[in-house]
């Protein structure tokens, strides 16, 4: 199981999630579900799961758009781990970390993760999966749409030649036609994956304000 997650600071976090798998089971209605939901299914799933591969992007800077585009990066780091139960391995890092603890192989030693900048950032930024998640679960029901549910509309346009489908995008009021019937795997293939969710302001600058008192906002 492999899962994607982007967290954009301070004021909206993006997610990527493997939807395909929970789709399947929605192909024969070709019903798009709820942002809110899908992240529950996702939540869910993975909490079932003892050990997967995640990536986990993070940037923070200055942004002067409603969109929240950064135009001035203050940080833009990019994680690959392997997680098993609490435990995550940065294998590129040569470092292992828990929620709250971890070491990194420094000059030929086992050494506090937050010895060097490096390891300081890592164990700031690389937050569990499972923690993104719940963070951003609080505020998907207010907050979150598709960001690529316009794919769809691409997609489906493709062969006029066929009696039209329509999908339906739950919650938007937005109807998607297809000109030819869909097998299930090319439901999932036209399906939006990826979400934002938006969190209030105070949390957000909470957080950046968190962020920015640990020192990695200014190169560690």
């Amino acid at each position: 199981m492999k899962f994607h997650l982007t967290r954009i600071l301070p004021a909206a976090a993006v997610f990527s999630v493997c939807t395909g798998i929970l789709f399947a089971a929605d192909a024969p209605r070709k019903k798009v579900p709820s942002p809110y939901s899908q992240l529950v299914k996702a939540a869910k799933a993975l909490s079932k799961v003892k050990g997967f591969k995640t990536t986990l992007t993070v940037q923070g800077g200055l942004s002067n758009v409603p969109d929240h585009k950064i135009h001035q990066f203050a940080v833009k780091e990019t994680y690959h781990g392997d997680i098993y139960k609490g435990l995550i391995h940065i294998s590129a890092q040569e470092s292992f970390k828990t929620p709250r603890k971890g070491v990194r192989f420094i000059e030929g030693a086992w050494r506090n993760i937050h010895s060097d900048p490096q390891g300081k950032k890592l164990q700031t930024f690389f937050n569990f999966p499972q923690a993104v998640l719940k963070q951003a679960l609080r505020h998907a029901k207010r907050s979150g749409r598709w960001l690529n549910a316009d794919q769809a509309a691409a997609e489906a346009g493709k062969n006029p030649a066929r009696q039209a489908d329509e999908i339906e995008l739950e919650g938007s009021g937005r109807t998607v036609v297809s000109k030819k019937r869909l097998s299930e795997k090319e439901v999932e293939a036209i399906m939006p994956t990826i979400m934002l969710v938006e969190t209030p302001t105070r949390e957000a600058l909470d957080h950046y304000l968190t962020v920015e008192k640990s020192g990695c906002l200014g190169g560690g």
